[in-house]
């Protein structure tokens, strides 16, 4: 992520706050209040945009939550429920996690060279050149007593012992050293016997051994008690130059070798120190160039320091896709990386002499599919999740816990391509590539009548009318059908128009018409009473339409193709309204508007990206969101406005947080201890009166 993306950030908080531009909205109570007060607040506000400006996200944030304190207390501006704010977790709230650590000094006197975090994720115990060890404090930042001292030479790796009781080091001296992590004393003599720096130490996840690593080109492993060095060293084979080489042990005990050699990451066999060749090519085949890297305890994610100085996640396997954009700050290198052992924290060293931690928590996922997800929707209260799969089956989800709801709904004898509640949440309607439409009690699970059967192919697309007395479905057959709700039975003959395959149908919010996109690459719109269509198609996409949806008001119909844009249309004229949305590495599989029609919200396919999007500029509303692990099928948005559903082929269902409240809750409590805000010694704090509003703020949100 450039600076300009972060400050992007940082300014979409302000507008989900109204103050964006001191965009105040001015409301008939907001005119009664006192001339002074609303003054304030747009000064505050622009006072935040001029820091934001100048990089100072934290001192931004201070000057914006103060702007909001007053604003709630005067009733001057109206705050609305807006995706901006949450979005600004992923960096402005890492960027004040950082500062809370950093406090802009520097940790060693020399470049920082490694980084890790003790078992219990208390403390940090970080490596310099300036040739010491030194422990943290993980929360505070504090040093934690005296530095350790004991190699001739620059220490390049440290790492804690599965107990926490130990901490071992490597160094450009070409010695491995164990130290007592509560007293700082060496244990015993140095372990001799690399003949160049060592790169790299890890402990066995019993304690018992200790792997180093070498630029002598060789890995030997340790005896953690006795100091003795436990068979012959293993040789390296095709290592050139002064590669750094990693070792690391998995919870299981097994031990992995590795090393960036020309800025790529490579695998060496444990056993012969041979060169590996993955399938599918070598690593520097699929991955950029880095500086570091690192797994997370449970091996599933994988952290990159990056040539530009930044950081990023991502799930290393199967095609090391980013969980993040990247997280910037450091000003030089980064050299080291640690995961947090609960994994919601990522710590970075870098030679600009910093440890900066950054706040990588993944969202809430459901699991308990055995395929793909195709479909998800929320039920009309927004208690629970309805998931349609690959697996022929239709799931319930608690939308609040994850929890899955009774058994899987059975009865398909395909996939299930499409899932909808009914108005009244009391039903659930599903279409299957078994050509069938099936109807479900939403409360049992069991299944209302028999299957409605009309289709010549695959059912890609249902939804019930707003009065829930009629069902659409649209089928690869080229047709879309009306099925009475109640009794099963179809209404009047198949819609016909378009020239392939229907892949979307969505009612308008009266039920008078019905929008559908077809693989003809055209959307649709057609009276619900008589099934004729209302003018000519809407010409523009360049491929296939996977998903279309009206506006809360009917005004508008968005669209989302393979040819990996969005369309807005008008849905009276049917003309294209601005500019295709365009921001999708790949096909839009899936659209919906919020419940106030001010977002749109787009389920991308390889890219495995949800973005979110202005309904009225068509602009993109920060960055997408990253957890999946394979194409998002289906996207929605909760009926308060505030979650977005996601289901995947990773087969996970998975929930975003897209409300600014929550989201200032987690931005208060990572402030809350900052010296800038708590006007304590720092540099350039704000004035008193910025920083006791921007606490009330938060001590009135946090209680």
């Amino acid at each position: 992520m450039s600076k300009s993306d972060l400050m992007r950030l940082v300014a979409f908080f302000l507008l989900a706050t109204g103050l964006s531009n001191c965009a105040l909205r001015q409301s008939q109570q907001v005119q009664r209040q006192p001339q002074i007060q609303r003054q304030q607040v747009k000064q505050w506000a622009t006072k935040a945009q001029v820091l934001l400006n100048d990089d100072q996200p934290v001192d931004a944030a201070i000057y914006a939550l103060a702007a909001v304190g007053l604003s709630q207390a005067s009733s001057s501006v109206e705050l609305p429920d807006s995706p901006q704010f949450a979005l600004i977790e992923g960096s402005l709230l890492t960027v004040a996690n950082m500062d809370n650590l950093e406090q802009d000094q520097l940790l060693h006197e020399s470049a920082l060279t490694s980084i890790a975090y003790s078992p219990d994720g208390r403390l940090i115990v970080t490596s310099s050149k300036d040739k010491k060890v030194r422990l943290w404090d993980a929360n505070t930042g504090d040093l934690i007593e005296q530095p350790f001292q004991g190699h001739e030479s620059g220490v390049i790796s440290a790492a804690y012992a599965p107990d926490g009781q130990r901490i071992v080091s490597g160094s450009r001296d070409g010695t491995v050293r164990l130290w007592d992590a509560k007293t700082e004393q060496p244990i015993g003599q140095p372990l001799r016997g690399h003949e160049d720096m060592v790169t790299s130490v890890a402990f066995s996840p019993d304690g018992q051994q200790i792997a180093s690593g070498s630029t002598d080109k060789t890995v030997r492993l340790w005896n953690a008690n006795t100091s003795q060095s436990i068979g012959q060293p293993l040789r390296l084979q095709n290592l050139r130059g002064t590669t750094d080489v990693t070792v690391v042990f998995s919870p299981d005990g097994e031990l992995s070798i590795s090393g960036i050699q020309g800025g790529q990451l490579r695998y060496w066999d444990t056993e012969t120190g041979n060169l590996i060749d993955l399938p599918g090519g070598s690593l520097q085949d699929q991955i950029p160039k880095r500086t570091s890297f690192v797994f997370s305890v449970d091996g599933q994610r994988s952290a990159v320091g990056n040539p530009d100085n930044t950081v990023q996640i991502s799930y290393p396997k199967p095609y090391y896709r980013y969980l993040n954009n990247p997280l910037i700050g450091h000003k030089n290198t980064v050299t080291s990386l640690a995961f947090r052992p609960n994994g919601q924290q990522v710590a970075s060293g870098s030679r600009d002499r910093t440890v900066r931690i950054w706040n990588v928590k993944p969202s809430d996922s459901f699991q308990g599919h055995e395929d793909g997800i195709n479909s998800v929707v929320f039920s009309p209260d927004g208690q629970r999740i309805a998931s349609g799969s690959v697996d022929s089956t239709v799931r319930l989800w608690d939308a609040n816990t994850g929890d899955a709801i009774g058994q899987p709904l059975i009865g398909h004898e395909d996939m299930v391509t499409s899932v909808a509640f009914s108005p009244d949440g009391q039903r659930i309607v599903s279409g299957s590539r078994d050509k069938t439409v099936r109807l479900w009690d939403a409360n049992t699970g069991n299944p209302i009548g028999l299957p409605l059967e009309g289709h010549a192919y695959q059912v890609n697309s249902v939804a019930f009318s707003p009065d829930g007395q009629r069902i659409v479905s649209g089928s690869l057959d080229k047709t879309m059908r009306l099925w009475d709700a109640k009794t099963g039975n179809p209404i009047g003959k198949p819609f016909q128009g378009h020239e392939d395959g229907l892949i979307s149908v969505a009612f308008s919010p009266d039920g008078k018409h019905i929008a559908s996109g077809s693989a003809d690459k055209t959307v649709r719109l057609w009276d619900a009473n008589t099934g004729n269509p209302i003018g000519e198609p809407l010409q523009g996409h360049e491929n296939g339409v996977y998903s279309v949806a009206f506006s809360p008001d009917g005004q508008r119909i968005v669209s989302g193709s393979w040819d990996s844009t969005l369309r807005l249309w008008n849905a009276n004229t049917g003309n294209p309204i601005g500019k295709p949305l365009r921001g999708h590495e790949s096909s839009v599989i899936s659209v919906a508007f919020s419940p106030d029609g001010e977002r749109i919200v787009s389920g991308g396919s390889w890219d495995y990206a949800v973005r979110l999007w202005d309904a009225q500029t068509g602009n993109p509303i920060g960055e997408p969101l990253r957890g999946h692990e394979a194409p998002v099928y289906s996207v929605a948005f909760s009926p308060d406005g505030q979650r977005i559903v996601s289901g995947s082929w990773d087969k996970t269902v998975r929930l975003w947080d897209v409300s600014w409240k929550n989201s200032i809750e987690v931005i208060c409590s990572q402030l809350r201890d900052h010296p800038k805000l708590n006007q304590r010694p720092s540099l350039n704090p704000p004035p008193v009166d910025v920083a006791r509003e921007a606490k009330k703020t938060c001590d009135n949100q946090m209680n």
